[in-house]
């Protein structure tokens, strides 16, 4: 086939698949614009789910800080280590309540003594009848 043959037929073929290609990006077109519309959608989610966060939990020059107008639960599997370099304090605008099998005071040994408990003093028994009026045990 001669040259002039040969371009004729490359003519041929563009006009028959040029239409097909265009509309084949017209899909790619729309098919992108929805799924950057979805993303979009998607990154506006998660901006409001982080702007949520940053009110409950506060970062600042080292520092962190939990906020909630509700109640704040800390759970683990396995041990819960609360420690600080300095001093802790753990403060409640009601009672504070602390409950395990085994509660020690700047890490004890001896048993904590209550109201009611049986004491010897210069070998007479008797009982203790006062104690903390914040403090209570069982």
């Amino acid at each position: 086939m001669r040259v002039v043959g040969w371009l004729g037929v490359i003519a041929v073929l563009a006009v028959l698949l040029l239409p097909r290609a265009e509309g084949a990006d017209d899909k790619r077109a729309v098919a992108l614009e929805s799924e950057t519309k979805m993303l979009r959608e998607k990154v506006a989610g998660l901006e409001a789910r982080l702007k949520e966060m940053e009110r409950v939990v506060q970062a600042s020059g080292g520092s962190l800080k939990l906020v909630s107008g509700g109640a704040i639960t800390i759970q683990g599997g396995g041990a819960v280590v609360i420690k600080g370099g300095a001093a802790v304090d753990i403060q409640g605008g009601g009672g504070v309540d602390i409950r395990g099998a085994t509660i020690k005071l700047n890490g004890g040994a001896k048993p904590v003594a209550r109201i009611g408990d049986t004491v010897a003093i210069q070998g007479s028994a008797g009982q203790i009848s006062a104690g903390s009026p914040t403090v209570f045990s069982q």
